[in-house]
């Protein structure tokens, strides 16, 4: 089976059960205004290190291949990851992330949740 398959399957079952948080604090999924956030590195690992993952592969040949169905939006630079800030009560955090537009890539048929009010993308441009 295609491990790009598998990984997409293993986010849509996890956030099913529950076992996957969405737009929770160290959660590896969030809702955006632009799509759906995956963090990087960490949402490969998770998958690399799951029982799900019969390949065996190392989570950068998973993320490598995700990234190779050219599916996600790239940053302002052309650049395969974009960059969030996480805006908290007392302090603020860059991750990492790749973006997908196509919800259900993520959700499958389901609604996902409302945008995270805590995320904003860092290559934007604001005009005020």
């Amino acid at each position: 089976t295609d491990p790009v398959s598998q990984f997409f399957d293993w986010i849509q079952a996890g956030i099913r059960k529950g076992q996957l948080k969405v737009n929770q604090a160290k959660a590896r999924i969030h809702v955006v205004d632009e799509g759906i956030i995956l963090v990087t590195p960490g949402i490969f690992q998770d998958f690399a290190q799951s029982s799900a993952n019969s390949n065996d592969l190392a989570w950068s040949v998973i993320q490598q291949k995700v990234l190779k169905k050219n599916w996600h939006v790239r940053d302002a630079k052309g650049l395969n990851v974009v960059k969030y800030q996480i805006k908290g009560k007392n302090k603020s955090t860059a991750i990492n992330a790749v973006l997908f537009q196509d919800k259900t890539r993520i959700f499958g048929g389901r609604e996902p949740p409302a945008s995270n009010p805590h995320l904003f993308r860092k290559d934007r441009v604001t005009v005020d």
